[in-house]
């Protein structure tokens, strides 16, 4: 052991340190989990810290793969993870990483579900685990359970606007995202600073991975037309009780705005720097890229690109990779991976053509390697129809170097039958056209498989069974494999039957072709279980027949007996059990040594939680040749504590873990503490990551990972995208519609721009910056002043294709004013304002204008020379004040100017009836 010189770390704290630790381990081998199932790949034992993982809704939860090279030579090998449709995860993908021999590496990786993901159901995740240099590769599953989680946020997308004009109601956003996966119902209350009418409460359900926007609307009262500043308080409270709150403000009304923040094209890219092993010998710093442009009709182009090492070691290989989309097509060229019939890494093109409204699709991909002279092609045809999917897929794979050429076409038919059946067949022929030195050949090779998923009332039935002939090209040449399970459940209970086969024959000419992984095994049992709403226990019977392939074939039998029970508490706790024993029957072993048994657990409540695992015996892949080998019987415990938080609004997120892990029989030791920290600057769109591990064994040794995340917008001088408006209002006293030096202009009028309010400055002009070429409309119907008026139509329509000015011209014209006169009955006490009372113009062409009435009741038009018929509207007034005249007259088409107009109110007298009481 290496000593750590440390002043916060010496010997004797270790030791006390690892003794605890230890004796932790020890003690929560009895809190069993389901048991995480160990693949052999070569002389690597490949695992997950949890075969099952719980997903609180489509918040990221942590596991990570674990890699032991017990060879004695180094290995390359990569990595892919499948999940369900939409779901995220966060991987270092398309790098090789190098294991020395005796070395353990735990790679991180984190997954979320999508928003619609159903909530207490479980998905499969796939683990691809490959070695591209022998040409190996395997698959480990994981069990995604994904609990309900509530996740919602309040915002107000424009928490500063404008008012409108005069007499027209406010109007400003809310927005109310759902990110978790159940519904929200959610409550919104107004508290503003002036005591506006605002509906006391609005109560509105938000779908799980949805936005709901909402438009508030304030009326245009004389409180609100008066004040300078509207300050709205919006809170949202949920079902829960989370509450969350936000500010609106609403200003007058300015002369100039921005609809963008640049004129120039903004390039949106997003840049990383990752540095590996930094601050060390070993340290390498790599720079990962994303750019995506958006374009019309919903197409975008987006670039992604991984370097080389920038600095210190050599890191993986590049990747770079661009994509098109559009709706008719999708188009990637650059790095490419496939792994389906054969494994590739490299260099090519892949295609998507949707057909006939989405019900055919064609896919093309062309790869070539980048290590070897290998090159891959495919193309698939899949007819989509109500019942189901029809799919005709074919591949060439190419291998000068070993002189193997090799073709194969599959036909696929997936349907179901019924609301409870599915199947699934595939058809499938290979060939081989070989030209080796010593071996020259051509053969032909078929492949068969078919599944079935089946319900009827109680019964269920799922079987699935795929067979190739030995000469079959790629990763499943001479392979058999079938899942059958057969049985009954009920409320509670369920019983069921299974067999599961996995064989791979010996392959004739095996000099010809590369080893392939075998491990023939077969399997029959009994499972028996009991649920409930939160909890559930499995009993599984079974006899296993095994043959590891190696040197020598090992022939094995071993008896099963497995119980496994988990347990939820609420929603933030659950606790998984499993123990499992066996009997196995090997040549050379005694009573004592022929049994296995293994234990393991975990325990987690909200973001922490502790698991551990035990294992005496032939629990793994691998094991039997160990003990023939050695001699020694297999003994195992591992565990790992684990910590995960999140601070300032989940703006901070750390991970702490703690793993330990002995081997009795080797005398292995390995402990080892991670820690992840990642912190989100929002506003200025920037992440940084922090990993830093330690590892105590014989060497000892610390790793820090670190990464620095920023989105850029950048601004690219010189090209535009965006253009501004300049609209100047000036009084043409000359009636030549031109702007002259010296003309007057008209200031505090105001006109509308697509339906944006400005008013114009001291100097007549309004500016509408940074806006996208187009056709604006321009509305003048609110810019009358006194006496003046648009020389031209109220509403006109301006291109913009550059920066341009517009000039508008205004004339002399009719101008009356008026005014509401209220008479008081006599000790009243009602209360009667002549703010904000509607006045109407109609001129005799049917043209209207309107008006509100000031704190005195006063008003006033400009409008051109006619007669007109005026109105004021008393909908708003009490049933006790009457108008005595609601429609007057304005003649202006002989004379420019009248007398004020006058409508009289008057309050009604309070009638009071007096009846006489009878004899």
């Amino acid at each position: 052991m290496v000593k750590d010189n440390s002043p916060f770390f010496d010997i004797k704290t270790y030791r006390l340190w690892y003794f605890c630790i230890f004796i932790a381990v020890q003690l929560t081998t009895s809190l069993a989990y389901s048991q995480n199932s160990v693949k052999k790949i070569s002389s690597l034992d490949v695992s997950l810290l949890r075969d099952t993982l719980t997903l609180e809704g489509n918040a990221f939860s942590f596991n990570n793969i674990r890699v032991n090279n017990t060879g004695q030579i180094s290995r390359t090998f990569n990595i892919d993870l499948e999940l369900p449709s939409d779901w995220s995860k966060i991987i270092e993908l398309q790098k090789l990483f190098t294991i020395q021999p005796g070395e353990t590496l735990i790679i991180p990786f984190r997954i979320a579900a999508s928003p619609g993901s159903q909530s207490d159901k479980s998905y499969n995740a796939t683990l691809k685990f490959s070695m591209p240099n022998e040409n190996l590769s395997e698959t480990l599953t994981m069990v995604c359970l994904v609990k309900s989680r509530s996740a919602w946020k309040m915002t107000l997308p424009n928490n500063s606007i404008l008012k409108q004009v005069t007499g027209e109601n406010a109007i400003f956003p809310v927005l109310l995202r759902n990110s978790g996966s159940v519904p929200e119902q959610i409550s919104l209350n107004f508290k503003d600073n002036i005591g506006l009418n605002i509906p006391d409460m609005l109560n509105v359900t938000v779908p799980p991975g949805s936005d709901t926007l909402l438009q508030v609307s304030i009326p245009a009262d004389d409180r609100f037309q008066n004040a300078r500043e509207v300050r709205i308080i919006v809170e949202a409270s949920s079902k829960s009780k989370d509450k969350q709150s936000a500010e609106q403000l609403i200003s007058a009304l300015n002369s100039s705005l921005r609809a963008n923040k640049t004129p120039w094209f903004n390039l949106p890219l997003t840049l990383e720097v990752v540095g590996q092993n930094a601050f060390s010998a070993g340290e390498t710093y790599t720079m990962n890229g994303q750019l995506t442009l958006g374009f019309k009709n919903e197409r975008d182009v987006s670039m992604n690109y991984q370097s080389e090492s920038l600095y210190g070691a050599r890191g993986g290989q590049s990747f770079i990779q661009a994509l098109y989309r559009s709706k008719g097509l999708t188009l990637s060229a650059g790095d490419q991976t496939g792994f389906k019939n054969f494994q590739m890494i490299g260099y090519g093109v892949r295609g998507t053509i949707p057909l006939r409204n989405k019900t055919q699709e064609i896919q093309v991909s062309a790869i070539k390697s980048k290590q070897y002279s290998t090159s891959q092609f495919t193309y698939q045809h899949q007819f989509t129809t109500k019942k189901g999917s029809f799919t005709i897929e074919n591949f060439g794979f190419l291998d000068p170097d070993k002189g193997i050429n090799s073709y194969i076409s599959e036909l696929m038919l997936k349907s179901s039958l019924g609301k409870n059946t599915t199947f699934g067949l595939l058809q499938a022929g290979g060939f081989e056209d070989i030209d080796q030195p010593v071996f020259s050949d051509r053969r032909l090779s078929s492949r068969t498989a078919f599944q079935l998923n089946s319900k009827y009332k109680s019964l269920f039935i799922r079987s699935s069974t795929d067979r190739s002939s030995k000469y079959y090209p790629g990763f499943n040449k001479g392979l058999f494999t079938s899942t059958n399970d057969i049985g009954v459940t009920g409320k509670v209970q369920s019983l069921s039957a299974f067999a599961n086969i996995n064989y791979r024959g010996a392959i004739p000419d095996s000099g010809i072709y590369e080893a392939l992984l075998s491990l023939n095994s077969k399997e029959y049992g009994l499972k028996y279980g009991l649920s409930g709403k939160t909890w559930s226990n499995f009993l599984t019977a079974s006899y296993l027949n095994q043959t590891e392939a190696g040197a020598d074939s090992i022939k094995s039998g071993t008896y099963k007996l497995g119980l496994a029970m988990n347990k939820r508490f609420g929603q933030s706790a659950f606790l998984n059990l499993a123990v499992n024993a066996g009997k196995i029957s090997l040549p050379g072993l005694d009573s004592v040594k022929s049994t296995s048994f293994n234990s393991s657990g975990t325990f987690q409540r909200k973001n922490v939680g502790i698991n551990a695992r035990y294992e005496y015996g032939f629990s793994q892949l691998g094991d039997i040749n160990t003990f023939l080998r050695t001699g020694q019987i297999p003994k195992r415990l591992n565990g790992n504590i684990f910590i995960e938080n999140s601070l300032f609004n989940k703006n901070l997120q750390f991970r702490n873990q703690g793993d330990f892990n002995l081997n009795y029989s080797s005398n292995d030791k390995n402990f080892s503490l991670r820690s992840d920290i990642i912190f989100n600057l929002r506003k200025s769109y920037t992440q940084f990551k922090l990993s830093y591990l330690r590892t105590f064994n014989n060497i000892g040794s610390s790793n820090i990972n670190l990464s620095i995340r920023k989105n850029l917008n950048l601004p690219l001088p010189g090209i535009r995208k965006f253009e501004t408006m300049e609209v100047v209002l000036f009084k043409d006293l000359n009636a030549d519609s031109v702007y002259n030096e010296g003309d007057e202009v008209l200031p505090g009028a105001t006109i509308r721009i697509n339906g944006k309010s400005f008013i114009s400055d001291e100097k007549g002009k309004i500016f509408y910056r940074n806006v996208s070429r187009g056709v604006y409309d321009l509305d003048l119907t609110l810019s009358a002043q006194k006496s003046w008026v648009p020389r031209t139509a109220f509403r006109q329509s301006v291109e913009v294709n550059k920066e341009t000015n517009i000039f508008i011209p205004f004339k002399k014209t009719a101008f009356f004013t008026g005014k509401v006169i209220v008479n008081r009955a006599l000790n009243s006490t009602k209360t009667f304002s002549l703010e904000n009372i509607k006045i109407m113009a109609v001129s005799s062409k049917g043209e209207t204008f309107t008006t509100l009435t000031t704190q005195n009741g006063s008003f006033s038009f400009s409008v051109p020379e006619d007669r007109y018929e005026v109105r004021i509207f008393s909908s708003s007034f009490d049933s006790s004040f009457q108008v005595s005249e609601s429609v007057l007259y304005a003649d202006l088409a002989s004379q420019a100017e009248i007398k004020p107009l006058e409508f009289i109110i008057t309050e009604q007298k309070r009638q009071i009836n007096i009846r006489k009481a009878g004899p």
